[in-house]
């Protein structure tokens, strides 16, 4: 029998408390500071709360809301209008100064790519995240991975991602491989933050027409 995943999150929960009242029982023992001691296991306590949450709960926005707090909504945003604009620029027609690809260059505040950059960091699946000095860059080579960044950021699923259907068949949809990566680069001294991918375009014949 399967359990929901709010059951899920209140039992991993459960079983992770009971974990601690064992170890603060025996750190009790080893004459710690009490007063210390409480503290740490108040603070083990709500961050089991909250990873249970994230990883069990099916509400994309309670997974990381915990993390960026009240900016949330404004990370929200910043995404929601970068994926539209992306979106737009997936033209039907190869462009001549970049071929079959999108860039898109924004301003955004250190501390709002942080909570972006937070996020990566939690894994290293399909992506590789390289900085030097100033400038930080995430190559993504899952397409999977880089569609669940945007569908955490933007608090929803997204069923086609960067994919967009003209007439008949014909669609024009993202690529992302080890060979053409879907770049997210910040500069920040200049706190301006590019996106960077290729995409293709089928025709109604399912041929490529991008190769």
């Amino acid at each position: 029998m399967k359990i929901k995943m709010a059951d899920a999150s209140e039992t991993c929960f459960n079983t992770v408390f009971g974990a601690l009242l064992v170890a603060e029982a025996e750190l009790k023992q080893k004459n710690l500071d009490p007063n210390i001691l409480r503290a740490t296991f108040d603070e083990l306590v709500s961050l089991s709360r909250q990873v249970c949450n994230r990883h069990f709960t099916t509400n994309r926005r309670a997974r990381h809301h915990f993390i960026t707090g009240p900016y949330f909504s404004i990370v929200q945003r910043s995404v929601s209008r970068w994926y539209k604009s992306l979106y737009r620029r997936m033209s039907f027609r190869c462009g001549v100064r970049h071929p079959w690809r999108v860039i898109l260059q924004d301003n955004f505040s250190v501390e709002l790519f942080s909570i972006i950059k937070d996020i990566v960091n939690r894994t290293g699946y399909g992506v590789h995240v390289e900085e030097a000095g100033h400038t930080t860059v995430m190559a993504f080579f899952s397409k999977i991975r880089i569609r669940n960044l945007f569908a955490d950021l933007m608090g929803q699923e997204i069923e086609d991602f960067f994919l967009r259907k003209g007439k008949g068949l014909k669609k024009v949809q993202v690529i992302v491989d080890r060979d053409k990566q879907f770049c997210i680069k910040y500069n920040a001294r200049k706190e301006e933050i590019s996106f960077e991918f290729y995409y293709g375009m089928w025709n109604e014949h399912g041929w490529p027409q991008h190769v």
